[in-house]
Parts: C-alpha cells; sequence; structure tokens
C-alpha cells in the first residue's frame, strides 16, 4: 500500500554559510580544501590558525586553488543555489511527498 523507500540526498551549503557569516575568503578555503578531501575537516577548524597546517593540505596546491576565479565562482554558485532554494539557515531539511 505505502512505498517504503526513502531518498536522502545531502548537499553541502555550508560554503554559503561561511560566506555569510564570516567572508568569502573562507568559503573559497573551503572549497579548496574540498578539492583535497578536506572539506568538513576545513570546515570544523576554520577559524584555528594555520588551518591547512592542521589539515596536512599540499600548501601550493591550496594556494593555486584560492587564486583563480573558479573558487569566487563556487561561492557565488552555492550562494545562488542556497537563495532559490530558499535556505537563510542551518539545518535546512525539505521533503517532498
Amino acid at each position: 500500500m505505502f512505498n517504503r523507500t526513502v531518498v536522502i540526498l545531502n548537499k553541502s551549503l555550508s560554503v554559503l554559510l561561511l560566506s555569510i557569516g564570516s567572508s568569502t575568503a573562507t568559503a573559497r578555503g573551503a572549497y579548496c580544501a574540498g578539492k583535497q578531501d578536506k572539506f568538513r575537516e576545513f570546515y570544523n577548524l576554520a577559524y584555528e590558525k594555520p588551518v591547512t597546517k592542521t589539515l596536512k593540505l599540499d600548501q601550493q596546491a591550496f594556494t593555486a586553488c584560492v587564486t583563480p576565479d573558479d573558487s569566487v565562482q563556487f561561492v557565488l554558485d552555492s550562494n545562488q543555489l542556497a537563495r532559490d532554494l530558499g535556505v537563510t539557515g542551518t539545518p535546512t531539511f525539505f521533503v517532498d511527498g
């Protein structure tokens, strides 16, 4: 009688909240740490210094990542997605059905 299938989709918009709550530079750093599979760790340590050494990120790759416009565009795109979805804070849950 009931469809018992549940699909959970996790879309991390933490970069958006970092960019609103602190700075675009922090959000760009989170994006670049994510490219080294360290997004969550960066997010948790974002206000500690020096976070790149704590996470043992490749400093050269990190610096090369935060410099070009693709990290800025990622932050802008994340902000737009959150606005389009009506996200104003976390956690945010959407239930369909």
